[in-house]
């Protein structure tokens, strides 16, 4: 699994070397199988994730009739940064995985400390 620099996301792309390694150091790895939901629309957004292997799904109207996929999203994109600037932000898609996904995530409230 490759590294994504920090730097390159552009949430990141100002902070200083110190700031990043306290970032990246406040990041966990999360690993996704085929078809796991990674989060669902309506939810309150808790965590922002970056993707550095495999990819992720964006739906709309999961588990429905009215499901499509609106977008493919893969290694060095990101998701979830509005939940880190604006709190109580609610999803407004869901997020599957296809195939086996890597992310690193980063929950609110560490990013705020």
């Amino acid at each position: 699994m490759s590294q994504v620099p920090l730097q390159s996301i552009p949430l990141f792309s100002s902070l200083n070397s110190l700031e990043l390694s306290e970032v990246s150091q406040s990041m966990r790895l999360k690993i996704l199988k085929d078809g796991d939901v990674l989060f669902r629309e309506g939810e309150t957004g808790k965590s922002f994730f970056i993707v550095t292997g495999g990819e992720l799904e964006i739906v709309k109207a999961l588990g429905t009739p009215d499901e499509r996929v609106m977008n493919v999203i893969a290694e060095g994109e990101f998701l979830g940064e509005m939940c880190l600037l604006v709190p109580d932000s609610t999803r407004s898609a869901s997020v599957r995985a296809r195939g086996e996904a890597f992310l690193f995530e980063l929950q609110r409230h560490r990013f705020e400390d």
